[in-house]
């Protein structure tokens, strides 16, 4: 009777392959320039920087799971 797996054998002889593995472009995305405006006047910042401002100021609100987020993983 033929078996899938040989006798002694390791079940992934090669292991995983050498490559890229798929991950979301993060540098492409937050790299990206958006306009953010506060008391009334418009800025350009990176997608980071507004992440960042943002979350802190959900921290600051008294949103401690926002706060705590980007920290976290």
């Amino acid at each position: 009777m033929e078996h899938r797996f040989t006798k002694g054998r390791s079940g992934n002889p090669k292991g995983r392959p050498r490559g890229k593995r798929n991950q979301a472009p993060y540098d492409a995305v937050l790299g990206q320039k958006v306009t953010v405006r506060e008391d009334g006047r418009e800025r350009q910042l990176s997608a980071s920087e507004a992440f960042l401002l943002h979350v802190t100021r959900k921290g600051l609100e008294g949103d401690g799971q926002a706060a705590a987020s980007p920290w976290r993983r």
